[in-house]
Formats: structure tokens, sequence, C-alpha cells
């Protein structure tokens, strides 16, 4: 089946018909008018969504035979990020506000150390996880996201270390089974 998603949309999607003020920014492709629709229909502003000349990312998953994830990515669109988009975000981003990101999106190198110094409570998920994560600042985080995969690489010896490695942030641990 297919279906309109992606961790930022639908993070999106229902904070919005949760009643929050959200602003959504990222990119897709010409191919991406489904996921514009969605997100505006359930009252997303989505004025800082660039449509690209490249493909809107793609999640195909699958189930592994002991029934876990397993997921395959097109970064496509959200790798291709301008410089200008988060420059925007910033300037319409104030002290306190929620900066809620992925690491489907290009230029979280520079983002973070910005949206620190303007005071925003920054989110990560570092899913997919790579091993570039490791080197981004992550230090001003008010929450990591992470699954059981995730804590491990971030902080060897599960999700004790992963706390001991980044006492500032809440840490969300999702599980699976």
């Amino acid at each position: 089946t297919v279906h309109c998603g992606g961790k930022g949309l639908n993070q999106s999607v229902a904070a919005a018909r949760a009643g929050a003020a959200v602003l959504h920014a990222g990119a897709v492709g010409k191919d991406g008018e489904p996921l514009l629709q969605l997100l505006q229909d359930s009252g997303v502003d989505t004025h800082l969504i660039r449509v690209l000349d490249a493909p809107t990312g793609h999640a195909v998953i699958q189930l592994t035979p002991k029934g876990e994830n397993a997921i395959v990515i097109l970064g496509g669109a959200n790798q291709l990020l301008p410089a200008e988009l988060s420059e925007a975000l910033l300037a319409e981003a104030r002290e306190g506000d929620i900066l809620l990101l992925q690491n489907e999106c290009s230029g979280l190198a520079e983002l973070l150390p910005a949206a620190y110094a303007k005071k925003l409570r920054v989110f990560l998920n570092p899913a997919p996880m790579s091993e570039s994560v490791r080197s981004l600042p992550l230090d001003g985080l008010s929450c990591l996201t992470v699954n059981e995969s995730e804590a491990e690489a971030l902080a060897p010896g599960g999700l004790d270390a992963l706390c001991r490695a980044y006492p500032h942030a809440a840490i969300l641990f999702t599980q699976g089974s």
C-alpha cells in the first residue's frame, strides 16, 4: 500500500490536529502535492515547504521474519534543502518554540547551533541513523527520540549509557515488541 507520511509529516499533522500551531519546513518534489494537501487540510502552515526538481523522499517499510521493521529510504528533496530555508525558519522562530527534526533532512550540522543560539527547544529523532549523527552538535538538545539500535549507536551500553552521554536532554526511548 502507499500512504502519505514520513516522521515529520506525521508529527506535524498530529500536532496540528491536537490544536498546536505548526509550521512545517522542508521540501518535496513535484510529485509531493498529496503531502502538501494533507498538511494544509490538517491546519499546518506550509509556506516554508519548497517544491524542488527532485523526487519526494520515499520510505519502503518491510518486515523481517521476526516482525521488526526493515526500512529502505530515498531521501529525495529533503536531502537537498537550500540554506535559505533554514534561515527563513529561524527568522520566524521565537525563543522557546519547539524545533522538531529528523535525520532525513540535510543541513542539520548548521541548523542545530543556530537553533540553540535562538534558544529553541530542539527535539531530534536521529533516524535514519547514520555515522554522521555522532558528529552533530547534540549538546543543546532538549529531547532525543531513539529506538534501541539508535541508542546503542549513539552510546553503546543501552539506555543508561545514553542518559549519561546526553544528561541535558530528555530521552524518549521507543520500543518494539
